[in-house]
């Protein structure tokens, strides 16, 4: 079930002027039903060679889809399978440092459908990151920086409100990521990302997150904050 939605001017919260009319069309509810049903199956292994560790894993799934708009009774279905998997080799030197290498892919099915009531076809996408992993001896904080590419297939995308949805072909995303955890003491531990994209989108987001581990078995807390850059207009 969808709502009302529409836009309204800004209002001064120090000096509100009340009754303003919609700055946009207001746009009706639609009653819609969407029902999905998936099931997998998936094997993985982590082979360990001296030095090498190599994993390799794999998931099939099966996907019913069904959707019913129940203003104008309009139904699509969609019945589909799918192979993903993911496949990864690290070395680890008696330093602590473990460069690495990965490969996966991904399929989510969607629910939403086009301007001819069609069901979208599934997301499709895959990843290639590539990085090298730093942990002291005798320490439990670690480092790391990788290199990442992304891309996505049939993504399911609309501009406004209204418009029906539609699958973009490709979406590509690649940058840099860098992530610290710190040990400060026994107790208290600092972790630290920052994420830089160079497309489509170049912002860098960062996070930080303060844990602290109390003396009684399982019990933690933890704080932190996530920065990302401001869009001007």
């Amino acid at each position: 079930m969808s709502w009302p939605s529409g836009a309204f001017p800004a209002i001064d919260a120090f000096n509100p002027i009340y009754g303003a009319e919609p700055s946009a069309p207001i746009y009706q509810p639609m009653g819609e039903h969407h029902e999905i049903d998936q099931t997998g199956v998936y094997l993985q292994d982590q082979v360990a060679l001296d030095n090498w560790r190599f994993t390799l894993g794999g998931r099939y799934d099966w996907v019913n889809i069904d959707n019913a708009n129940r203003d104008s009774g309009d139904t699509s279905s969609l019945s589909d399978t799918q192979l993903s998997g993911r496949a990864g080799a690290v070395y680890l030197f008696d330093n602590g440092v473990a460069p690495y290498l990965s490969y996966s892919t991904a399929f989510t099915p969607t629910s939403f459908v086009d301007e001819s009531g069609d069901l979208l076809q599934p997301m499709e996408g895959e990843q290639w990151e590539t990085g090298v992993k730093f942990q002291p001896n005798d320490s439990q904080s670690q480092y790391s920086a990788a290199l990442f590419h992304i891309s996505q297939e049939n993504v399911a995308t609309k501009e406004q409100p209204t418009d029906p949805y539609r699958a973009v072909g490709e979406i590509e995303s690649q940058g840099v990521e860098l992530e610290a955890q710190t040990q400060l003491t026994d107790t208290l531990s600092l972790q630290g990302a920052i994420a830089s994209p160079t497309s489509p989108t170049p912002k860098a987001t960062t996070a930080t997150r303060a844990i602290t581990r109390f003396t009684h078995p399982g019990t933690k807390c933890s704080s932190g904050g996530i920065t990302r850059p401001r869009t001007a207009g």
